[in-house]
């Protein structure tokens, strides 16, 4: 066991790069993360992930992206370390701090652990929205179970004390179950709107059924979701008023999961098959 602290020049999130990217990858010790994470109040993650690296097993990547645009510089960059071929993947959000030894300040992390497809573009997905009041990290995550499939798209606020969800949604996903349930739903960003103190998303989510060799009907159908930023709640809301679905439809069509008959024509002006 080699600690990763007698190796890192300084908790700096180029020094962490340089440290990960650069291990020998004949090094058959592992290199021990738990006292850096400690010291820069980062959680332990449920899994373990990022305990030790192994160079030799299981090499991890990293990467160093801004926060910031053109439009609106930032002092604020990312670090993504991903582990299990990009599984698992942390990011580290840092702020520019001439009153830290390293230059740097920690705001926090946002841990995706577990997950399957290893070298999925969707695992290798980050985008970053600023806006004059806010700086939004998208990241995305892929789940898959029994007769399930599901890629999530995440929104986090990362301008603020520490990273905090404020958005999520499906992008792309399947349910079997060889019953009236049985849909392949996607969803695409049509809009970002900002104006003043508000921001707007605009989502369009589509549905089809009888997917995956189900005998029941087929039929796909449209629908336009608005989300609008919630200063209270800092979070993005659904505007029902504006929008062809409500929350509920969201939750239970747009995302893996039995249907019941009656949920069904709810949603639904057709009958199954």
């Amino acid at each position: 066991m080699v600690p990763a602290e007698a190796l890192l020049k300084s908790r700096s999130p180029h020094a962490l790069e340089d440290l990960i990217n650069g291990a020998n990858l004949n090094e058959t010790r592992f290199i021990d993360f738990t006292s850096v994470w400690q010291k820069m109040q980062i959680e332990h993650d449920a899994r373990g992930d990022f305990d030790r690296l192994t160079p030799s097993d299981d090499p991890w990547r990293a990467r160093v992206f801004d926060a910031g645009t053109t439009q609106v510089p930032l002092r604020q960059v990312v670090l993504e370390v991903s582990a299990h071929g990009g599984a698992s993947r942390r990011y580290l959000i840092f702020k520019q701090d001439s009153s830290s030894y390293s230059g740097w300040l920690v705001l926090g992390n946002i841990d995706i652990l577990g997950g399957r497809y290893e070298g999925s573009p969707h695992q290798q997905y980050h985008r970053v929205i600023t806006t004059s009041g806010h700086t939004w990290l998208l990241l995305r995550a892929v789940a898959s179970g029994t007769g399930t499939y599901d890629v999530k798209e995440m929104w986090y606020e990362i301008r603020g004390p520490r990273p905090e969800k404020v958005l999520e949604y499906s992008i792309e996903g399947w349910h079997a179950s060889g019953d009236v349930s049985d849909r392949k739903f996607s969803s695409r960003l049509i809009s970002e709107e900002s104006s003043r103190s508000s921001f707007t998303v605009k989502i369009m989510f589509s549905v089809r059924y009888g997917e995956n060799g189900s005998a029941r009907s087929r039929f796909s159908k449209n629908q336009r979701a608005t989300y609008v930023w919630n200063s209270d709640l800092a979070a993005f809301v659904l505007d029902e008023s504006r929008s062809s679905l409500t929350t509920r439809e969201i939750e239970e069509v747009y995302s893996p999961g039995c249907l019941s008959q009656s949920e069904f024509f709810e949603y639904n002006s057709v009958e199954p098959g």
